[in-house]
């Protein structure tokens, strides 16, 4: 109630307040060998190989037929999420962490790629939108073991994105931010 020395005045409002008590959440991917699976359990589940969907792909748990990316959705008869892709490769090790170095990270316009083992040959950096559309394709050598490298992302939007670095047998896909 409000008052002053000229009126007094009351206002009623009713508020609704709708709750969801279904859990769903956003799910991630859990990778054990060729079998991923979702961590949130719900009622739906669609599999996406390369951003289409996997016919008959819809229980939480699938296991990989093809190398590509992979997204889960999961869903109830009022919510709907979609996992963050992941890279399955048939290749047989991540690139260690303390081998490879991506900065600046945001980056307003160039990448520099740092790497440092044992491995001399070929290496791929494939950029990949939010959706796991390939961007860009590109194959350099890497002649001796300290390794560095510096890739133009002046053409893309701000937003996020994921590299992809094939090095030898082993591979890792990290996140990017383009912030211009």
């Amino acid at each position: 109630m409000y008052k002053n020395a000229q009126f007094d005045q009351t206002i009623e409002r009713t508020i609704t307040i709708n709750t969801y008590e279904g859990g769903l959440n956003v799910p991630s991917i859990n990778v054990n060998g060729t079998r991923l699976t979702a961590s949130v359990i719900a009622p739906n589940y669609q599999w996406y190989f390369n951003n289409n969907p996997i016919s008959g792909a819809t229980s939480r748990v699938f296991e990989v037929i093809n190398t590509g990316l992979y997204t889960v959705s999961v869903a109830d008869d009022n919510c709907f999420f979609r996992s963050e892709p992941i890279v399955v490769t048939d290749l047989v090790g991540e690139i260690e962490s303390e081998a490879l170095k991506i900065y600046p990270n945001p980056t307003n316009g160039f990448l520099a790629i740092s790497m440092d083992d044992d491995y001399v040959g070929t290496v791929t950096l494939e950029l990949l939108d939010i959706t796991g559309a390939r961007l860009s394709k590109d194959i350099v050598v890497k002649g001796q073991r300290i390794w560095n490298h510096e890739l133009s992302v002046e053409s893309l939007a701000s937003g996020l994105y994921h590299i992809v670095i094939t090095s030898g047998n082993k591979q890792t896909i990290r996140k990017i931010v383009v912030n211009k």
